[in-house]
């Protein structure tokens, strides 16, 4: 069943896009699996140079801070739009053990926003009269 999907290129990757942007949802859990380990092994590949860039920019809290705020927006937004699956799938009376595990994903993905905003805020210059 093909779909719009134009939220995430990642996803348009694993799942080859046709000229008009869609693509095709899968129905096989195999081929999801497999789908999923492909997506999983590319943002792997892809973040071994964004890890190195990190550890060379990110040399002090307020360096940090901004690395951290930046992560905390994208997360936000990302559990924002699964906020609206979920109500899709709720609206939709989609199969029960999907609706709870979207739940559990959102719930996880704010709780993430939280500790992000936690880290961010832990940046601040301390009040101890040593500089950051």
């Amino acid at each position: 069943m093909p779909f719009p999907f134009r939220r995430r290129p990642v996803v348009a990757d694993v799942l080859a896009p046709d000229q008009e942007g869609y693509v095709l949802a899968l129905h096989d859990a195999g081929d999801i699996a497999d789908a999923l380990q492909h997506q999983t092994d590319r943002a792997y590949r892809d973040a071994i140079g964004e890890r190195a860039a990190a550890g060379a920019r990110n040399t002090t809290e307020l360096h940090v801070q901004a690395s951290v705020m930046d992560a905390r927006g994208s997360v936000l937004d990302d559990v924002l739009f699964l906020e609206g699956v979920l109500h899709a799938a709720r609206d939709r009376r989609l199969r029960p053990e999907l609706i709870e595990r979207l739940e559990t994903a959102v719930d996880h993905g704010h709780g993430l926003v939280v500790l992000l905003a936690e880290c961010a805020i832990a940046t601040a210059t301390p009040d101890d009269g040593h500089d950051v």
